[in-house]
């Protein structure tokens, strides 16, 4: 979630920056997705066909995914010639 929910206040929104502070050696891709389900909702009952339309607004998006990569490591096996343990 990247809003605060007015109807459910369990649920709290995780922000970028949070994501970077809780792996912080990862690289990171972020994308907005799902518009707002109580625009959503009404879009769908009334105007199915607007809801594409109003999907490819960013503001109108409440949910973010992130894509997080595990940091390279050296394969299995491979001795480290640098001189350290």
């Amino acid at each position: 979630m990247r809003r605060q929910s007015p109807g459910n206040p369990n649920v709290h929104p995780v922000a970028e920056d949070d994501i970077r502070r809780w792996f912080p050696k990862c690289p990171l891709r972020t994308r907005s997705i799902t518009l707002a389900p109580p625009i959503a909702r009404f879009v769908g009952r009334y105007a199915p066909w607007l809801y594409g339309p109003l999907a490819a607004i960013p503001p109108l998006r409440t949910h973010a995914m992130y894509v997080l990569r595990r940091p390279a490591t050296p394969p299995f096996g491979v001795v480290n010639t640098t001189g350290g343990r």
